[in-house]
């Protein structure tokens, strides 16, 4: 192929395309044929004419396009006369606008444009330059999808189905292999079984309950394995290191008895005694499932012995003014009265170096005007002896109480029935009955505990939702009253667990000094029943 300029023939060798004249052929002169600039149509090259001459195609220069249109049909005439007829005609309708021009204008109406002869011409031209830009468009469409499609045709390979040829005995040897093969990647879990020490010296601190000796074989139950054998003597051991049992031995190679420690000497300043009650320590109580013990109490005497039976924490309660002065409720308790007992306690665990944690109640009208009287009060109970003071109420004693933990004071809460607003409560009633009851009940507690209160006192209230509580506040021990069984620990009060109220017993009370011979016992009967988790017992003391 001769070298290509700009892809354009300069002449066809007949009817092949030459690009170059060649210089040492020679070539008939009929065998050549010169090309025209090529126009689809006589518009086509009309709308070329006005285009190229940059005319207004609204107003047409009639005599300089029809000029330039017949040169063009002279040319095309002299060889392809078919072709020169469309052009012809073309050029007649040309000559005859002119023509139509060159005339005077027809009268026409006053106020009315007189028809132009070029109306026409340009309507179709306008028409043909909108078709040819429409197919232009279309030209630069891919071909796919417009002018052909992929055909798909799904084809079945085979009409009748073939099936392996296996017999009985195949699977039967394939399903063997299987088992084989996954008895080599079986898993073996390993776990030990979670036995609490704690757990174990309340088990057998009921054992000894109401008997004078016990001999020591009988402590233990062969039958639950060998991991309980050891953790019930390692619970032993550490019953004897608290000083909660006795160990005798008449002689070497004698039986070997057991009892329970408490006995009149519960006061000696010499006996050793368990560890501290702090904060952490009831902490670790709570994370390892442990119940929490408390008792109200009011004088040295009863705190002593309660500390001597493993009560961990004594509420010097305002209940005081019912118990102890006679009241018929706690509002006439005052804030001296509350130090003078808050003393009194203090002094009797002193003697006896107990270890119990003690919680001082802030009485009615302590803390009810500011955070600063709440704070006045506070600093007189700490400097009395409490290590924690208590308040009752929900609501507006949130930001009360965050004002005392920033100053480093421990908080208690009580939620539930609170003594000091009885009456506005309607009397002794459950609470949280009522959906709404429950909710703002629930919200007064997650407020306490982001506040920073430490312990959550919860009476009368249902043991469903008491249950709940406890476990939406994680870093709020709930110590509950007549609200079942599921709070972190119990509490109540002294003389009511004695039966030596004056009044009523409640509910949620149980007598505990009358299956026992002394008020010591029952002291260690009820922190033993509240470990093990029989008291209270939600169909007999909790709603």
């Amino acid at each position: 192929m001769p070298e290509v300029i700009d892809n354009v023939a300069v002449a066809k060798l007949y009817g092949e395309p030459l690009f170059a004249m060649p210089h040492d052929l020679y070539i008939p002169p009929d065998a050549l044929e010169v090309f025209l600039e090529a126009f689809q149509g006589p518009l086509d090259l009309l709308l070329y004419l006005i285009r190229k001459q940059n005319f207004n195609i609204l107003d047409i220069p009639m005599a300089a396009l029809t000029r330039q249109y017949l040169s063009y049909v002279d040319e095309i005439r002299s060889r392809n006369l078919e072709l020169a007829a469309e052009y012809l005609l073309m050029a007649a309708m040309l000559i005859e606008i002119k023509s139509r021009m060159l005339l005077p204008p027809k009268k026409v109406a006053e106020g009315v444009e007189p028809e132009d002869p070029r109306a026409e011409l340009v309507r179709r031209l306008l028409e043909y330059e909108q078709m040819k830009l429409a197919a232009a468009k279309l030209n630069e469409i891919p071909q796919f999808g417009r002018d052909f499609l992929k055909a798909q045709i799904f084809i079945e390979q085979s009409l009748q189905p073939r099936f392996p040829d296996v017999h009985v005995l195949d699977l039967s040897q394939a399903w063997a292999d299987i088992l084989k093969r996954a008895k080599l990647v079986e898993h073996h879990k390993i776990s030990r079984e979670q036995l609490s020490v704690r757990e174990y010296m309340s088990q057998v601190l009921k054992k000894l309950q109401g008997q004078r000796f016990v001999e020591f074989e009988k402590l233990f139950d062969p039958a639950q394995g060998l991991p309980v054998l050891v953790v019930t003597f390692i619970a032993l051991l550490e019953l004897a290191k608290e000083s909660l049992v006795d160990i005798t031995q008449a002689e070497a190679y004698a039986p070997i008895y057991v009892r329970l420690a408490y006995t009149t000497n519960y006061m000696s300043a010499t006996t050793p005694q368990r560890p501290s009650i702090t904060l952490p320590r009831l902490a670790d109580m709570r994370a390892r499932g442990e119940k929490i013990t408390m008792l109200t109490a009011y004088d040295a005497t009863f705190a002593a012995m309660a500390d001597a039976a493993g009560v961990e924490c004594l509420l010097v309660g305002d209940s005081l003014g019912m118990v102890t002065q006679g009241l018929t409720s706690t509002i006439g308790v005052t804030l001296e009265s509350m130090c003078y007992h808050l003393q009194n306690v203090v002094r009797g665990l002193e003697r006896v170096q107990g270890r119990a944690w003690v919680i001082g109640d802030l009485p009615f009208g302590s803390y009810q005007q500011s955070r600063e009287q709440a704070l006045e009060s506070a600093v007189a109970l700490m400097q009395a002896g409490a290590q924690m003071v208590k308040l009752e109420g929900g609501g507006w004693t949130t930001e009360t109480v965050r004002f005392l933990v920033e100053r480093g004071i421990p908080v208690c809460g009580h939620l539930g029935l609170t003594p000091q607003t009885v009456h506005a409560l309607g009397g002794y009633r459950v609470q949280g009955r009522q959906e709404d009851g429950a909710m703002q009940l629930t919200q007064h507690a997650l407020a306490l505990q982001e506040a920073g209160a430490t312990m959550l006192v919860i009476e009368m209230v249902p043991a469903q939702l008491s249950a709940e509580l406890t476990q939406k506040l994680p870093h709020c021990h709930t110590i509950g009253i007549g609200a079942g069984n599921g709070t972190a620990g119990q509490i109540l009060v002294m003389p009511d667990m004695l039966g030596v109220n004056l009044g009523k017993t409640p509910k949620f009370v149980r007598n505990f000094l009358q299956d026992h011979h002394s008020i010591q016992e029952a002291f260690a009967a009820y922190v033993a029943a509240v470990k093990d988790g029989s008291f209270p017992d939600n169909t007999q003391h909790a709603w």
